[in-house]
C-alpha cells in the first residue's frame, strides 16, 4: 500500500496528521488526505519557511508551524482526552548519494 493510499483511507479518528513540506515532496501526500481532514486535522510542517503555503491553503489546510512546534501544535489539535501517540513515516530513501554518514556501516 502506498503512502497516499494509507493516507486517503484515513478519518478524523485521527486527531492530527503532521506533513512535512521538504521542499514540495509533502505537496503529494497533502493532496491524499481526505479534504475533510485538511482543516481541522492536519498541519503542514517545515524547517525555517514555507514559500509553499498558498499551494497547501488552496488544498485547504490552515495549520503550519516549523518542526520546532510540532508537539505543541499536536498538543492543541488533540481532542480525545489521551495522551499523544506519533507515528513517524520517513518517505526518503537514504543511500550512499544522500546520506550524510558512511554507507552502508561498517
Amino acid at each position: 500500500m502506498s503512502f497516499e493510499t494509507a493516507l486517503s483511507e484515513l478519518d478524523s479518528s485521527v486527531d492530527l496528521v503532521a506533513i512535512g513540506n521538504n521542499a514540495s515532496q509533502g505537496l503529494p501526500l497533502a493532496e491524499a488526505l481526505p479534504t475533510t481532514m485538511r482543516a481541522d486535522n492536519a498541519a503542514i510542517i517545515y524547517g525555517t519557511s514555507l514559500p509553499e503555503q498558498p499551494i497547501y491553503q488552496a488544498l485547504g489546510y490552515q495549520t503550519f508551524c516549523a518542526r520546532d512546534n510540532l508537539l505543541k501544535t499536536a498538543a492543541a489539535a488533540q481532542t480525545s482526552g489521551q495522551e499523544i501517540a506519533l507515528c513517524f513515516i520517513n518517505t526518503i530513501e537514504h543511500n550512499d548519494q544522500n546520506y550524510h554518514a558512511p554507507w552502508p556501516p561498517k
